[in-house]
């Protein structure tokens, strides 16, 4: 490693394992569950706290501690022509799986989607990844290698519910077959055509991203758990700034060890 990225790495175990203990207490028994949780591996414990730590730094520090894009991708061609890393790329923060890039997104308008003319692998994006597998903090997870999520332009990923694995040291061909579907609005349902709508999807409104079924999911569940529970689910968005009659100084974060919280 360099000396930047020693010095990362120094200040973000200084974040993932503080001098002081954070006394971690197994969660009690839930009235109604089908199993007793009274017992939690030390696995699961510490990718608890490693991730809860994380969620409190600023937006700016987290995507800090994570590659940039011209770190992760070593080589990148679309169609044989080399990538604009700066330009041809979209970059979001995801809680578990850190900075995440998206290629020929359509999120900015200002660029051109660009369209392959010919099938076949040599005629797709092809890209060689740097794993820096010495790099990783084991408390993030036991896993290496990156999440791939192949998805229509102007839309969202979730690549903690979606995508494929590539491990390091391989290389993998991804082909794809593309099937639409299009759903009748009223009066033959409840479908509608209005695709950006922050209200059902907070992802439209901080990405400027198409509705997806799963966007809305998340945000009526982090919604859910604000209200009832006066906490924010650091494994999903935070949509404080979207929330009416929410104080988001009196909001902190849910301790997954905490079922009483609220």
């Amino acid at each position: 490693m360099d000396s930047a990225k020693n010095m990362a790495y120094r200040q973000l175990s200084s974040v993932v394992n503080p001098s002081i203990s954070t006394n971690f207490e197994p969660p009690t028994i839930i009235n109604g569950s089908q199993f007793n949780r009274t017992t939690l591996s030390d696995n699961f414990q510490k990718q608890e706290q490693f991730f809860e730590r994380i969620a409190t730094l600023s937006t700016s520090e987290q995507k800090s501690y994570g590659y940039s894009v011209s770190d992760l991708i070593n080589y990148c061609t679309y169609m044989g022509e080399r990538c604009d890393l700066s330009n041809d790329f979209e970059s979001f923060y995801n809680p578990l799986h850190g900075n995440c890039y998206v290629y020929n997104s359509g999120w900015n308008d200002s660029k051109q989607i660009v369209t392959a003319t010919r099938e076949g692998p040599k005629n797709g994006l092809e890209m060689v990844v740097n794993i820096d597998q010495m790099d990783y903090v084991k408390q993030a997870g036991s896993l290496a290698g990156i999440r791939v999520v192949i998805l229509d332009q102007n839309q969202m990923p979730f690549p903690e519910d979606e995508g494929v694995s590539v491990g390091p040291g391989q290389l993998t061909y991804i082909s794809l077959q593309r099937h639409e579907i299009n759903r009748l609005g009223s009066p033959y349902g409840s479908c509608t055509e209005q695709l950006f709508d922050p209200f059902t999807s907070a992802y439209s409104a901080f990405y400027n991203v198409q509705y997806r079924a799963k966007g809305c999911e998340y945000t009526c569940y982090q919604k859910k758990i604000m209200h009832e529970c006066g906490c924010i689910d650091f494994s999903y968005l935070n949509i404080t700034a979207l929330m009416e009659n929410i104080n988001a100084d009196n909001m902190s974060l849910c301790q997954s060890g905490n079922f009483e919280q609220g």
